[in-house]
Formats: structure tokens, C-alpha cells, sequence
């Protein structure tokens, strides 16, 4: 447990503001009992008694939700996933108040959130047993959030007013705010009905300080409003957008403490006297904060890290509601053996070879195949796949919702698969081109993956950065049923999906989309199938991307 204490050192404690936080989870909810068992085996720190001068707090920064839209449960075929993920939720938050009923709970959305379109965002957010802050919603333009804003569900702010201790005079008002992704568009293609104050089509590296000006603008003046009403006020601040947003509220304004989402940091920094504590993901840590008032009204912030313990999975409440949530679903029926590898899992699945995404996308393209015998290469960006697989040894180890979670990170609406004949001149810029995405920021610029394809990725770069562009790069591409390098004219069929080429800022990309042939088939429903006809696969790794 890391204690990160700013430098004041309060007397006499008049108030504590006390919050747990924790973030982008991504639909992980097996691991769900993790995150609340860390908690509650640190409850004495990590939460006050509930008593005048004390507030309790649980803040959740966005990407509870990962593919909400998501069906075909064995336990509830026509149930959406975001309905299971907000179950466990609730039930989540339900275990804390059952033992500190007066926390206050939060939820800021993400863009995860919104994968299964507005319409179902809209209904689970209703559903939370928690305050849903948007502070950058426009509240006027966002009909498909109308009902959520009505009945209080949603809304811009939340104030709580925190009594001193020991004089009744003396009150601590706490303001928090929440701030989705300023390009939210990027990431949901059709978002009408959901207007924030300022949204853009840009991928996070790109958002400048100009596309967020009205964002900062609206929450500085808010801030500025309630400091001038509450001089003792305390002001938190939730930002699931990346791009240091949080930083700039900072230096501009007056933040007591701000939580960091969206990037999956690891750390705390101080900006402009603010920490700002990043929250990681997929609970890898819980964050512990405590604001502190002494009688004079000096601030004192403690900070605490709490790292789960690795053992806790799935033995506690939340572990046998899991367990019922997906009571058809959990049972293994599949096997994976390998002579060389333990697990299949998804580390460095960004930004290198990766023996989970060649596995998954040969599954894909073996399925492919039999309704276009002709399909060479099957392309797949690292983003879509979000759980791996144990390897098996006497028993199976792979039950039907690791494969159907696996694969939570493309939504079912953009995951159809479409083909194209392009050259192998093409076919080169297009791996070029995910390559100088993916160095632009390896960790939230996903690589491409292929079946079909192994690559010279090394060398390729080094080629670009001496200059060669064009035919010459092709030399770095080999055909893996062949082994032949790719030729610059001659013609290969490459199967992608939809979403590759909806999110694409790339126009030559684009073009390739209007040139397509859809197969009318998913990749969800691909890679369930390859299960079936295959329960028990062994897999024998290589690598393709040097």
C-alpha cells in the first residue's frame, strides 16, 4: 500500500471527505470480487465511520461497460450484456452500503459505455444505483437522454454538504464533476441524441487544447461559481478523456483532487498543487483518497494505492453472483493444449506479436474460408480482443463466455466481416499505415493482426524512416500458406471487418470500404462456431510480427 501525503499537516480534524476509486474495468466482471475484497480487507482505512464530519464516497470512472449490446448468453440468449454488467454493478455497489449504508456512489461514463448506441447507454444509466455525472452532457439537445435526466438519473453535478465535527456553523460543501470524452465521436460513429458541449472525430493522440476549450471554459466557470459561494468548498473532478484534460483544469483552475481515467496510467502526478491520480485498469489497483479539514480550514490530501491480491478471485459474494449471473455460461467444455505455451493471454497484445490474436484471427479465417474459399488474410485490430485462455492439460479449461468475452472489444454491429482485392502495393500501405498509428502512442493505438500475413515489422520501419515507400516495402511481407513475399500488382483478398474501415481517418482507407463485398456473417459468431466444431484444439505458436 503506497501513502502519497501532500505537504500540510492538519491539527485538529474538523472533516474527512473520504473516496474509493477505481476505473475502466472493461466488462471484466469475474474480476469484479477482486476490486470489492481489496476494499473491504483494507475497510478500516479506506472508509470512516459514519459519523458527523465524515462523508464516504465511491467513485467509478467510466468503462464499467464494454459491448453493451452484446447477446446470445447461454444463460439468457436475448439479454444484452450491458443488462449482466449492470447487475453487477449494482451489486457491487450493494456490498458497500450493506456495510457503510450512507456512501455516496458515482458514475462517470466513458466511451465504452456507449458501444451499444445510445438507446440501451441511456437505459442502464437509468439503472445504476448510483448519480450519473456528465457535466459536459448538453442537457438541452440530448433527447435519447431525456428520460435519464427527468427522473434525476443523470445530471451535471453533484453537491454534498459535508457538516464540521464539532461546529454547527461550519459546513465543507463537496462538488464533483465528470467529464466524458471530448471525442466520443471517434469512438461511436452515430451518437445523436447523446450531444456533449464539444465532440470530435479524432483519435485521443490527436485532441488538442482547442477542441476541448469549451469543455474546460464550462467546467472552470462552474468551479469559479462555486469557490466564490463556498470559500471552504472542495472540488473533485472525474475525467475519463485522456489527453491530460484533467491537467489543464488544473493549471486553469482552482481542483482540490482530480481522478484520471481513459489511459490506464498507473501513477499520481501534481499539477498547478492538484494530484491527479490515475486509475489504472481492470482493477489492478483500488485508489484510497482522503481530504481532510482541520478547524482552521487547512486541507490535508492523503492518497493511498491498494493492490489486489492475485488469489481473490471469484471467493467472495461477488464471485458466487458472478457465477449465478452466468450460471450456464461458466462451466468449462473447451480445451486449448500447446506444447510450449501455459496460457494465451492478452499482454503486449498492442504493440507486438501476439500468440492470443494469431490464434484468435486463425480461428476467424478458418471459418471465413467456408463461405470464401479465397479469403488469403484476415485482418483484426489488438483492440477487439480483451480476454485470453488457459491452456489445458487433463481437463477442459475454456468454458463459452471466455470465448464470447474475448472478443468484447468490437461491438457486434461493427464486427461483420467484409472482403476487398487489393494489391500487394495496397495491401502494404495498409500495413504501413496501422504501423505509423501504432507508433504514434503503442499503447492506445492498437496494432493490426493478421492470419495469412507474417511480417517484417522491424524491418519494414527501418525502410520508411531511410525513405522507401511504395513497391519496395512489399519485400517485408510474406504470405504464411506460402511463404512467398508478397508481389506489389498482383491481386490478394483480405477479409476485415466493418469497423476498420467506419473509424478510419485514413481517406485512401476509406476508399477501400466503398470497393468492399460483405459476407453477411460476424466474427462473434465465427469464433463460437470454431469452438463448436472444434472442442478441442492443440495450438502450436509462432511468430509472424519481428
Amino acid at each position: 500500500m503506497k501513502i502519497f501525503p501532500l505537504q500540510n499537516n492538519v491539527n485538529f480534524r474538523g472533516a474527512t471527505i473520504n473516496i474509493n476509486a477505481f476505473s475502466d474495468t472493461h466488462g471484466n466482471l469475474e474480476l469484479a470480487d477482486r476490486g470489492l475484497q481489496t476494499l473491504m480487507k483494507n475497510k478500516e482505512d479506506v472508509f470512516e465511520k459514519e459519523e458527523k464530519g465524515k462523508e464516504n464516497f465511491l467513485i467509478v470512472g467510466g468503462d464499467w461497460f464494454i459491448s453493451g449490446g452484446k447477446t446470445g448468453y447461454l444463460t439468457d440468449p436475448n439479454k444484452p450484456l450491458m443488462k449482466f454488467q449492470g447487475e453487477m454493478l449494482n451489486k457491487f455497489i450493494g456490498k458497500v452500503k450493506e456495510k457503510y449504508p450512507m456512501t455516496k456512489s458515482i458514475f462517470v461514463p466513458g466511451n465504452h459505455e456507449t458501444d451499444g448506441g445510445i438507446e440501451i447507454f441511456s437505459q442502464a444509466m437509468r439503472n445504476i444505483d448510483a448519480d450519473v455525472i456528465i457535466s459536459n452532457l448538453d442537457f438541452k439537445n440530448s433527447y435519447l437522454m431525456q428520460d435519464a435526466i427527468d427522473e434525476g438519473r443523470v445530471i451535471g453535478e453533484k453537491i454534498t454538504v459535508v457538516q464540521d465535527d464539532k461546529d454547527p456553523n461550519k459546513k465543507y460543501p463537496v462538488l464533483n464533476l465528470g467529464v466524458m470524452p471530448t471525442n466520443l465521436e471517434f469512438y461511436l460513429n452515430d451518437h445523436d441524441g447523446l450531444e456533449l458541449v464539444e465532440n470530435c472525430r479524432v483519435p485521443q493522440k490527436y485532441v488538442s487544447s482547442n477542441q476541448t476549450q469549451k469543455t474546460r471554459e464550462l467546467i472552470k466557470k462552474r468551479i469559479e461559481e462555486f469557490k466564490s459561494e463556498n470559500p471552504n468548498g472542495i472540488v473533485v473532478l472525474t475525467c475519463h478523456t485522456g489527453v491530460n484534460l484533467a491537467d489543464e483544469i488544473a493549471r486553469e483552475t482552482d481542483v482540490d483532487l482530480a481522478f484520471d481515467a481513459h489511459e490506464h496510467k498507473d501513477e499520481i502526478r501534481y499539477v498547478n498543487g492538484t494530484p491527479i491520480v490515475a486509475l489504472s485498469q481492470n482493477f489492478q489497483k483500488m485508489v484510497n483518497a482522503k481530504i481532510i479539514i482541520d478547524d482552521d480550514g487547512k486541507k490535508e490530501i492523503r492518497i493511498k494505492e491498494l493492490r489486489p491480491n492475485e488469489g481473490s478471485i471469484q471467493q467472495g459474494d461477488l464471485g458466487k453472483f458472478y457465477k449465478t449471473l452466468f450460471e450456464k455460461d461458466v462451466t468449462p467444455i473447451y480445451s486449448i493444449t500447446s506444447d510450449d505455451l501455459t496460457s494465451l493471454s492478452t499482454d503486449n497484445i498492442r504493440n507486438r506479436n501476439s500468440h492470443l490474436a494469431n490464434f484468435v484471427l486463425d480461428s476467424i479465417r478458418d471459418e471465413i474460408k467456408e463461405y470464401d474459399p479465397d479469403v488469403q488474410i484476415f485482418a483484426l485490430n489488438a483492440s477487439a480482443i480483451r480476454g485470453g485462455f488457459k491452456i489445458s492439460k487433463d481437463s477442459p479449461k475454456t468454458s463459452p463466455i471466455e470465448i464470447a468475452n474475448c472478443l468484447v472489444g468490437i461491438n457486434h454491429k461493427v464486427a461483420n466481416v467484409v472482403v476487398n482485392d487489393v494489391s500487394g502495393k495496397e495491401l502494404s500501405y495498409m500495413v504501413l499505415d496501422n504501423f505509423l498509428f501504432n507508433r504514434l502512442d503503442t499503447e492506445k493505438n492498437p496494432l493490426m493482426h493478421y492470419s495469412g500475413l507474417k511480417i517484417d515489422k522491424t524491418g519494414l520501419m527501418a525502410a520508411y524512416d531511410r525513405g522507401i515507400v511504395g513497391d519496395e516495402l512489399c519485400q517485408y511481407i510474406t504470405l504464411t500458406d506460402t511463404n512467398e513475399q508478397i508481389d506489389p500488382n498482383k491481386q490478394y483478398r483480405i477479409a476485415n471487418v466493418e469497423k476498420y474501415f467506419i473509424k478510419a481517418t485514413n481517406e485512401k482507407i476509406k476508399e477501400f470500404y466503398s470497393s468492399s463485398k460483405p459476407l453477411n456473417i460476424n466474427i462473434h459468431d465465427l469464433f463460437k462456431d470454431h469452438f463448436k466444431k472444434h472442442p478441442n484444439i492443440h495450438y502450436t505458436p509462432d511468430i509472424r510480427l519481428y
